[in-house]
């Protein structure tokens, strides 16, 4: 008995030797990763697993460095291992996915943010980016349901009303777009494509005045913007001021489509 416990005490001094050396590969390759030295930091997970194979965090990091370098394949060759050992992993599903994303593999990517929000249902984020790979996948109602969700659970979140209005947009519905433009601008208000976009739609919808004051406001925030002259002194003219100005502020800045709009109205 002595000596069975004897033996079992040499095992276990060697796993936890075997441990502290996985770990400590392990903090290396983290400090690594935190200063972008990604190709290294890759170097000290390796060791890590070797040490520990079982080592979720490494494989997690070093999938995200993989990611960093565009290794995609590679990274999601240690996301499946993550998830082989812990098939609860809500994160990982979602890393997963968004790599699948950007892999242009909306169907699969679509499948793990669906795995992620049944583990975790309460992730703005997720919802956020499963409504993303909705629109690549041409379903746009889809993507408003998550784009809403994503905005119930983190009402300043300025990208997702942002998406939304444009996927509003893109379905015809501009009033509908036009209010989460203007949500995005609450919560962002130098948001200046919100403006912009705002803008163009205030103008569809004979609003302008308003569209003369978006425009306004996309100058005021980047006073580069050819087309923003151009549009607002389109917005002057219906009603009945002088856009010239913009016109030729348009053309200055590169936007040679004023030049038809001078030949006709600036004489």
């Amino acid at each position: 008995m002595l000596k069975n416990l004897i033996v079992f005490s040499f095992v276990l001094l060697i796993y936890n030797i075997a441990y502290s050396q996985g770990n400590a590969q392990y903090n290396l390759g983290l400090n690594k990763y935190n200063n972008k030295e990604y190709k290294e930091a890759i170097l000290d997970f390796d060791k890590a697993i070797t040490v520990d194979s079982n080592l979720i965090e490494a494989y997690e990091i070093r999938a995200s460095s993989k990611a960093k370098l565009l290794d995609y394949k590679g990274a999601i060759t240690d996301y499946n291992k993550v998830l082989k050992l812990d098939p609860k992993n809500a994160v990982s599903y979602f890393n997963r996915g968004y790599i699948k994303s950007q892999m242009k593999l909306y169907i699969e990517a679509l499948a793990d943010y669906n795995k992620s929000l049944e583990l975790d249902n309460d992730n703005e984020t997720s919802y956020y980016t499963r409504g993303i790979a909705k629109i690549f996948l041409k379903d746009l109602t889809g993507a408003i349901l998550d784009f809403n969700k994503a905005t119930e659970i983190d009402k300043g979140y300025t990208l997702a009303y942002f998406t939304r209005a444009n996927t509003k947009r893109d379905l015809g519905n501009q009033k509908g777009a036009i209010i989460d433009y203007s949500k995005t601008i609450e919560t962002d208000q130098n948001f200046i494509d919100a403006y912009y976009n705002r803008g163009v739609l205030k103008g569809y919808q004979k609003d302008y005045i308003g569209a003369v004051a978006d425009f306004s406001k996309v100058i005021a925030l980047n006073s580069k913007n050819g087309k923003a002259y151009y549009n607002r002194g389109l917005a002057k003219l219906k009603i009945k001021q002088n856009g010239c100005d913009d016109f030729k502020k348009a053309v200055s800045l590169g936007y040679k489509d004023a030049l038809d709009i001078i030949a006709k109205y600036c004489k």
